[in-house]
């Protein structure tokens, strides 16, 4: 991808030094320089991806404060954003969960919406789980991971009402094959 960019830009010492030293990118506060990306709409979410790699904070917090002068669209916002939740999930980034929430606060992005499950499943957070879960699109959460998932939070939350539809439903998954079919099978004994 470096050379396919190197061979559409016009600037070749702009795009030299910002595919050999992307964290050039991040020093470039001048309007002038960024709106000069912008004729460039490929280089600015390869140089941040390439960044976010080893420092996915600084990426977000530039990105955050500049992103309006960057001219990204919209699917190269949520690559980017796509990106850096998975440079910070790898991580084991504590704060994970709160920034995965504040960049996709009305769950529209399913992508970022299942790691928030996941996150809460890795910190055993389960009432925020089970939330998690019901905003999922109805093909997901009708999955059998997450139909797992979500009774498996209702039985860890102690809740009997919850809990007669969980039976139920680990009892129906557990008679088809697969992973978490396997798993609900477990569980039920």
């Amino acid at each position: 991808l470096s050379c396919f960019l190197m061979r559409r830009i016009d600037n070749p010492a702009l795009s030299e030094n910002l595919l050999s030293t992307p964290g050039h990118l991040l020093e470039l506060e001048s309007l002038e320089s960024l709106a000069e990306l912008q004729e460039y709409p490929e280089l600015v979410p390869f140089t941040l991806r390439r960044l976010a790699s080893r420092d996915y904070k600084l990426v977000h917090n530039w990105w955050y404060k500049n992103q309006d002068q960057l001219g990204l669209n919209k699917q190269q916002s949520a690559d980017l954003r796509q990106h850096i939740a998975r440079q910070m999930l790898a991580d084991q980034d504590p704060d994970s969960y709160s920034w995965l929430v504040k960049n996709d606060p009305r769950g529209e992005d399913h992508y970022l919406l299942e790691w928030r499950a996941r996150v809460a499943l890795r910190d055993q957070q389960w009432e925020r789980l089970r939330k998690t879960i019901n905003l999922l699109p109805e093909d997901l959460r009708e999955s059998p991971r997450w139909l797992y998932w979500s009774a498996r939070a209702a039985i860890e939350l102690r809740d009997p009402r919850r809990a007669e539809i969980a039976s139920r439903t680990l009892h129906e998954l557990a008679d088809q094959r697969g992973y978490y079919p396997f798993l609900a099978a477990e569980l039920m004994g």
